[in-house]
């Protein structure tokens, strides 16, 4: 095993990205980039700084993107330094596979596109421990699907679009969030909802049902919002609650 390579555990936490770098020139170093990785499970959260509907980029270079996605993160059992992030939901539908190499340089985290060049910089934000973290996938009668990701004291979710073929990218078709939990409970800080306001979520997961409900607008209704039944379950459910189911 390559001694610079890290383990999926090893990534356990909340990550921000520093920098991206194409092999034209290209760079990156102002979308907002948070990667919650649990034991091994990740949401992916990049919105850009500026929305590039109001404010084209200079010259008519493409504008960074809203984009965002979930799912399980695998290391490859031959070439340790290689990962896949398996996209369970996706904000970017058709996208290609998305597998890169890892290694640490010092503190940071390199990551190198195999099936795509780029260049990632990665800055660890907050360490969590492998134990922190909890994950149920979810469906529900329409044909969703859900990812609630817990680790430590942050949590993301993703919610799919309909099996009926929407390809759009707006907010009602497919949501992605990070958030944070204390005391007061659990508060979206950062989503691909149109609206940028923060809003509190409450969260019962059971054995086989969880409940979601969030305090957002009549009109703009929280994805996650509703009865879901659980796919799948890791770690400690009761790492999944707000309060009593």
């Amino acid at each position: 095993m390559c001694a610079s390579a890290p383990t999926v555990e090893d990534l356990c936490g909340v990550w921000s990205r520093r920098s991206i770098q194409w092999p034209d020139g290209r760079s990156d170093t102002t979308t907002q980039v948070t990667w919650l990785q649990g034991r091994q499970w990740f949401v992916d959260l990049r919105r850009p700084a500026v929305d590039p509907a109001v404010s084209p980029s200079p010259g008519g270079e493409c504008a960074p993107r809203m984009d965002a996605f979930a799912g399980r993160l695998c290391q490859h059992y031959l070439d340790r330094t290689q990962f896949m992030w398996h996209h369970t939901i996706d904000w970017s539908p058709n996208r290609r596979p998305d597998v890169g190499r890892l290694r640490w340089e010092g503190d940071t985290l390199v990551e190198e596109g195999v099936l795509e060049p780029y260049r990632e910089v990665w800055i660890r934000a907050e360490r969590h421990e492998p134990e922190d973290s909890a994950t149920a996938l979810l469906h529900n009668d329409t044909g969703r699907v859900a990812l609630l990701l817990r680790s430590a004291g942050v949590f993301g979710y993703a919610v799919s679009r309909g099996p009926d073929g929407q390809t759009g990218r707006g907010p009602t078709d497919c949501e992605v969030a990070i958030g944070t939990i204390d005391d007061k409970g659990w508060c979206v800080s950062s989503s691909t909802r149109s609206d940028a306001a923060e809003f509190s979520i409450v969260v019962n997961v059971g054995t086989s049902h969880a409940r979601m409900s969030a305090d957002t607008p009549i009109a703009s209704p929280c994805l996650l919002a509703g009865r879901w039944q659980i796919g799948e379950l890791t770690g400690d459910p009761a790492l999944l609650q707000t309060s009593e189911v």
